[in-house]
């Protein structure tokens, strides 16, 4: 595992192999995080991801559904 600084990781928290924790990320207690997993900066994980996974936001999922919201949104905006 790789976890960058300011972490939080509370209560009992399983982090799988090659798990790599961004800066500010937060883990909520009595999730599992698979292997593989990739967590951005500042995401608030309050639920248990699979391996193989790359997941950031607040709170976090999956990195192409957190992209697709955020296009999404800048199409509102800019209506």
């Amino acid at each position: 595992c790789a976890i960058a600084g300011q972490v939080g990781i509370s209560g009992s928290v399983k982090i799988g192999n090659n798990v790599m924790i961004g800066g500010k990320a937060g883990i909520k207690q009595h999730t599992v995080i698979g292997d593989n997993v990739i967590i951005a900066a500042g995401a608030a994980v309050n639920r248990s991801f699979p391996s193989n996974k790359k997941i950031a936001g607040n709170p976090a999922q999956e990195i192409d559904l957190y992209h697709h919201e955020l296009k999404t949104i800048s199409r509102l905006i800019r209506k």
